[in-house]
């Protein structure tokens, strides 16, 4: 099993998730009707190590077939949201597509993907039923070009998630409405900021403003954001800004008071983001052209830099809640209590063969690797206005060169452990204010040793090639009694 580069990740919110890495049916929300049934496989997941995979429905005399999964949401007090999945339509017309339905209503159809997108189907208060439909030959023609078959065949489903309605202190825009309506947005200065599809983070649209559409030096055109917060939150955002001075300068404020600037000098868009306190708020993105003034000759003899465009494009906007404090104890048999995140070459799992307390406790081993170097990951983002402690307890059986583990905090380690231990250990780490992501990573053959020679080296006593994670206690700061 080949997994995918992307990682699982469960949405704290979610009031469902499932990515099929038991399987499917994985549990009663799920049905499946029609010629074949779908099925789940390893072979092009968007995350994790599974997907869901619609039937192969072609036949040589073009029988028109229908196979179609339905989730099945029965709750009458749901208050309305949103089923969130990335979906990969590998279906080309007029041979096959892929179509969504709710509640008996085709809502969307989709065909002609080469890769994963991701599909919002909003839903109203009250229980549904949503209609995922591989359909081929849904014309009924006699003859087909079967030369124009998509090669990826059929529809992939994964990260399958049902989002409650935002609360005040929740909410994202991917600008997938097209326009500016998906939240609270203003503008400052030349109203110069725009939605369309030039350069999307993902999906279709993004926000996108030229330094060429400001009218004179010094002027800007800012994107405002009031929110007003319950509770401390964290701001999050994706840009691709390939800007310079001194022709222009885009940044991050808040409540008109300058925070960071933002730039990128090469293709990939960038993770942005500020910890917020509760109350009301302005964030604010501004493009100033030429603010420091500089004469319009000595602009026009400077040669920019080669990855300048002057141009401007945000994405994904969204408002986290700030981390409650939580324990886990594994006490689910799985990640689903908290909003862990599992990547790498293999996962994480839940045993119980050993435990701090309760029945479970997470691990991975050498066991787990088919390959002969490779790294697993378990992380969790910790949002904080004052920060915090993250205590917990471990039991790291490794050795170098056969294995080491680590905790990073920002992916810079804070913790090491290299030489076997065949008890638990409790550990405490110190959470500062803001967004941190704890990583708790496991690594096989970090020096990429020849598989002869590692087996020519013997293990120290003790060594089980394997660590166990349990016991785990997140306390923000004011409540932190450790």
């Amino acid at each position: 099993i080949i997994p995918s580069n992307q990682p699982t990740f469960i949405p704290p919110e979610a009031l469902f998730y499932d990515s099929f890495e038991r399987g499917f049916p994985s549990s009663d929300f799920w049905s499946t009707e029609g010629s074949e049934e779908w099925v789940a496989t390893s072979s092009n997941p968007h995350s994790g190590m599974m997907a869901l995979m619609s039937p192969n429905l072609y036949s040589d005399d073009f029988t028109p077939q229908n196979s179609s999964v339905t989730f099945t949401y029965a709750d009458p007090l749901f208050e309305g949201g949103s089923l969130i999945l990335s979906v990969l339509a590998g279906t080309r017309m007029p041979i096959d597509l892929f179509a969504y339905i709710v509640d008996g209503v085709v809502l969307g159809e989709i065909s002609d993907q080469n890769m994963y997108d991701p599909l919002e189907i909003p839903l109203g208060p009250g229980a549904h039923q949503v209609t995922l439909q591989y359909r081929f030959n849904p014309y009924g023609m006699e003859i087909l070009p079967v030369d124009i078959i998509n090669p990826i065949g059929g529809v992939y489903i994964d990260d399958v998630h049902l989002m409650p309605m935002p609360t005040s202190n929740t909410f994202f825009d991917g600008f997938e409405s097209g326009d500016f309506s998906g939240l609270n947005w203003g503008f400052s200065g030349e109203e110069e900021w725009m939605v369309d599809s030039s350069r999307p983070f993902e999906g279709m649209f993004s926000a996108h403003v030229r330094t060429e559409d400001i009218v004179a030096s010094g002027d800007y055109s800012q994107l405002d954001l009031a929110v007003d917060l319950t509770d401390a939150a964290f701001i999050q955002f994706y840009f691709y800004a390939p800007v310079a001075m001194p022709y222009e300068s885009f940044d991050l404020r808040v409540d008109g008071e300058f925070l960071t600037g933002l730039s990128t000098e090469d293709e990939t868009w960038r993770q942005g983001g500020a910890i917020l306190s509760s109350g009301p708020h302005t964030i604010s993105w501004r493009l100033m052209k030429n603010p420091s003034g500089a004469p319009e000759e000595l602009l026009a003899s400077m040669p920019p830099p080669d990855y300048r465009l002057g141009e401007v494009w945000l994405d994904n906007v969204s408002l986290l809640t700030s981390t409650p404090s939580f324990v886990e104890n594994w006490d689910t048999g799985d990640f689903s209590a908290n909003p862990w995140t599992l990547s790498g070459d293999v996962q994480w799992r839940i045993t119980d063969s050993e435990q701090y307390n309760g029945t479970y406790s997470a691990t991975v081993g050498q066991e787990d690797f088919e390959i002969n170097s490779g790294v697993s990951q378990l992380s969790i983002d910790i949002i904080t206005e004052r920060g915090g402690a993250l205590k917990f307890h471990v039991i790291p059986s490794v050795s170098g060169p056969f294995d080491m583990a680590s905790v990073k905090m920002d992916d810079i380690p804070v913790l090491t452990f290299s030489t076997p231990e065949n008890d638990w250990s409790e550990q405490i780490i110190s959470i500062q204010p803001g967004k941190r992501k704890v990583t708790f990573e496991y690594f096989k053959n970090d020096g990429n040793l020849d598989a002869e020679i590692l087996g020519s080296i013997p293990p120290p006593p003790g060594w089980d090639g394997q660590i166990w994670l349990d016991g785990i206690e997140f306390m923000a700061n004011d409540e932190a009694s450790f």
